[in-house]
């Protein structure tokens, strides 16, 4: 009897940290959609190829950009 308690209050320290990672999780997400054109509205899966799609064309442009200025 003396196991349950403690048993308890961790699987309550458990809960508690899952609820705080997924709530810094949905404040991450929701921050990746503000700042990826189009983010708002999409599932997450599709978010995450938007955000690689988006970064590759970032990218693309500061090569681009590069080339013209001749840093490269």
């Amino acid at each position: 009897m003396g196991l349950a308690p403690r048993r308890y209050l961790c699987n309550q320290r458990m809960s508690l940290r899952r609820r705080r990672r997924q709530r810094l999780v949905r404040i991450k997400v929701q921050k990746l959609k503000s700042i990826v054109p189009g983010g708002h509205g999409l599932q997450l899966d599709s978010l995450f190829v938007h955000t690689a799609s988006y970064i590759l064309r970032l990218r693309l442009q500061v090569y681009v950009l590069k080339s013209i200025l001749g840093l490269h």
